[in-house]
């Protein structure tokens, strides 16, 4: 009886039997152990925020949930990509331990219109983030992005000039 149910369920799930040659038989497990869409709904999520969750994964070889929501997972990652950055392309010697202390802070370079590149783009996140849309999420430091950052400097009591200098990523990263 406990095999004629196996095998419904086997033949209703469309999984392949394994028999054995002595004619027992049970269901052999689905090719993933996990059912369908239980973890593929994480990687689903869509919005900018997951968008830029998926980039921080794969450009920053990182594992943080893509859940559309910005909380301190992706912020540590955010500060993580801007370390990791710093290093590349300015040789900082910083720990990419995703914590902004003084020591990433003093490494900041002024971002200024016109720049393009990972920092820009860390800026233009970390700006969408905080609520300030910068446009694009391009890595390219235009007039949208400009008027985001000077948004940003402005509630937040920083000398609003569009340059995104040490304050001013200091702040962002609070």
């Amino acid at each position: 009886m406990a095999e004629g149910h196996a095998n419904a369920i086997v033949k209703m799930f469309g999984l392949k039997s394994d028999s054995a040659s002595d004619g027992s038989s049970s269901p052999s497990k689905p090719s993933s152990s996990k059912p369908k869409n239980s973890n593929k709904s994480k990687n689903k999520a869509s919005g900018t925020i997951a968008t830029i969750q998926r980039t921080l994964n794969s450009r920053y070889s990182l594992s943080i949930s893509v859940d559309n929501l910005f909380g301190p997972q992706t912020k540590r990652a955010l500060v993580k990509g801007l370390q990791t950055e710093l290093n590349r392309q300015f040789n900082r010697g910083l720990t990419v331990d995703g914590i902004f202390g003084p020591k990433t802070r003093r490494a900041c370079v002024t971002v200024r219109q016109g720049a393009r590149g990972n920092i820009t783009w860390i800026l233009q996140a970390i700006l969408h983030c905080k609520g300030t849309s910068p446009g694009a999420i391009d890595g390219i430091f235009g007039s949208k992005t400009r008027s985001a950052v000077r948004t940003f400097q402005r509630q937040n009591n920083l000398q609003v000039d569009g340059i995104a200098g040490p304050q001013t990523f200091q702040m962002l990263f609070k």
